[in-house]
């Protein structure tokens, strides 16, 4: 199911993980241990899909059935579009994650705890789309 991670194995210094695309089709493999690489697996047959790449905190990106997922290298987030066979800096490692969602388009939703925003293909913000609204009684203090 979407969200869903396993351990699969841990042994000494070798862990493994994995989530299943929304879809059900692919399955994202994290290999633990000196360097973290993640894998794109085909949730049939067991096929070695895509990758590896070397990142950590690995996550699918909602929408567009697989073909996006998100994660950490050398303090920056990074998104991986399996389809073109790129790279797309999301900026710093900072905070919580926001929501990320692909739309068909190519653009993006990035919703996190203040607003819901557009973003290109290539990551760069286009607009906002909602603000949440501030209580002025909290933002007082």
């Amino acid at each position: 199911t979407s969200g869903t991670q396993r351990d699969l194995v841990q042994s000494g210094a070798l862990a493994l993980e994995w989530r299943c695309s929304s879809d059900g089709r692919k399955l994202l493999v994290s290999e633990g241990g000196l360097e973290h690489r993640v894998r794109i697996v085909d949730a049939v047959a067991g096929t070695l899909l895509d990758g590896p790449w070397v990142t950590t905190a690995p996550r699918w990106v909602e929408g567009c059935d697989g073909r996006y997922f998100a994660g950490v290298r050398g303090g920056q987030r990074v998104l991986f579009d399996l389809l073109r066979d790129r790279e797309v800096s999301m900026g710093r490692d900072e905070g919580p994650w926001p929501e990320v969602t692909a739309l068909e388009d190519g653009r993006f939703l990035v919703e996190n705890d203040r607003e819901v925003a557009l973003f290109s293909a290539d990551f760069r913000r286009e607009r906002c789309v909602f603000y949440a609204p501030v209580d002025t009684s909290v933002a007082a203090r």
